[in-house]
């Protein structure tokens, strides 16, 4: 079976949250420490192992999380590599000299023989995928070029890597059994990894002149401007930003996506955003007015970008979400 491990800092008195939450970090992973200036702050974290590989889900308040490798370190710990997965919100990453922002949907690569820190933003959404050097070594055998290196998995494989490691997570939910094993689920982990780690990072990417940059900016104003248009789409951008639809499409390849993904994953963040303070307005209704006149296929999109259905995200508290 798979043992699991979860920490929930709603069991404590919010001041006693901060203390409670480094206490178990700490026991988990030597010499981390994490500070926050949230008045009463909220933490959950879920541990797993699947095979040898190690699973970790975390969802916090804005923090600063540093490991110190100075202190004594857990028998192998140094001989893990961490994959660092953002499911939603963003993160700082920084080891040595290197510096890897996260959005939703990317990773980052770091060694436990060295100190890092993480910068979460508030209900930040983490995974950490915990691989032994020997097996990392076996399957990436060029994983050190992406320690700290931003690589974008909007691929097929990425949206199945997230996917599935948001349903080990829920499986491994309190309200259900615990006599789970995932044991079987290690391969496919890491044949999922495999293309996307493959994948050149934005490091590799030639982002262009500060034109490019420009028209990338201008693209993704005019998707926040005309989000809730029907019309939304390829043409109308092209036509919008006055360039070809060619372009268009070309410029969001650079972003790892395309504008038909890109659209659609900021209208589930917008609906999010109204299922969280909108608490009158039906699920259907906000599904309606962010362009999904499909109430089954908004709840299929919104469980492949947030792990859950939308009911059962409103239902959440709100750092849980």
């Amino acid at each position: 079976m798979s043992p699991i491990l979860r920490v929930n800092t709603a069991t404590v008195a919010p001041q006693r949250r901060l203390g409670y939450w480094n206490d178990h970090v700490a026991s988990l992973y030597a010499g981390m420490s994490v500070d926050s200036t949230a008045s009463n702050f909220s933490a959950r974290l879920l541990h797993v192992k699947v095979g040898r590989i190690g699973v970790m889900r975390a969802l916090s308040d804005q923090a600063i999380v540093r490991r110190n490798t100075s202190s004594t370190p857990a028998p192998g710990d140094q001989d893990i590599l961490k994959i660092h997965l953002q499911n939603r919100g963003t993160s700082i990453n920084r080891q040595g000299r290197r510096e890897a922002w996260l959005q939703v949907g990317d990773l980052t690569v770091c060694e436990n023989r060295s100190s890092y820190i993480i910068e979460p933003s508030s209900e930040s959404d983490i995974f950490a995928l915990e691989l032994p050097q020997n097996l990392a070594q076996q399957y990436f055998p060029d994983i050190s070029a992406r320690i700290m290196q931003r690589v974008t998995a909007f691929s097929l494989h990425g949206r199945l890597l997230f996917n599935l490691l948001n349903t080990i997570c829920q499986e491994c939910d309190p309200g259900y059994r615990e006599d789970i094993n995932l044991d079987n689920l290690e391969p496919v982990l890491l044949e999922l990894l495999k293309p996307v780690l493959s994948n050149p990072g934005d490091d590799n990417i030639d982002m262009g002149s500060s034109k490019t940059r420009g028209l990338l900016q201008r693209l993704k104003t005019l998707v926040q401007q005309h989000l809730l248009n029907p019309d939304l789409g390829t043409e109308m951008l092209a036509n919008e930003a006055g360039m070809s639809e060619r372009r268009v499409q070309a410029l969001f390849a650079e972003l790892g996506t395309t504008p038909t993904f890109y659209i659609r994953d900021q209208r589930l963040d917008w609906a999010a955003e109204r299922l969280r303070y909108d608490l009158d307005q039906p699920v259907t209704r906000i599904a309606h007015s962010a362009g999904f006149n499909d109430s089954a296929y908004f709840s299929r999109c919104f469980r492949l970008r947030y792990g859950e259905t939308p009911k059962r995200y409103r239902a959440r508290p709100a750092v849980f979400r």
